[in-house]
């Protein structure tokens, strides 16, 4: 799995590996289900921290979803 930051968007790009299925997740969701430990935690420490949930929920939605290609919505964690 890898993560592009599109820092003035807000938004990252998560890829799975070996599959052509990319998701979008926003920072303000990610923030919002994942709570740091600390208030000045980059976006990119979040998401890394945060791996494991986010592979999970972008294997759950792809196994539901005919597309390839979506944005992560709180409710897919």
């Amino acid at each position: 799995m890898s993560f592009q930051l599109n820092k003035s968007a807000g938004l990252a790009q998560v890829t799975l590996a070996k599959t052509k299925v990319t998701a979008y997740l926003s920072e303000s969701v990610c923030r919002a289900r994942f709570t740091p430990d600390r208030h000045d935690i980059s976006f990119q420490d979040l998401l890394a921290s945060n791996a494991r949930q986010i592979r999970a929920a972008v294997w759950r939605r792809s196994a539901v979803s005919a597309q390839s290609t979506f944005v992560l919505r709180p409710i897919d964690f």
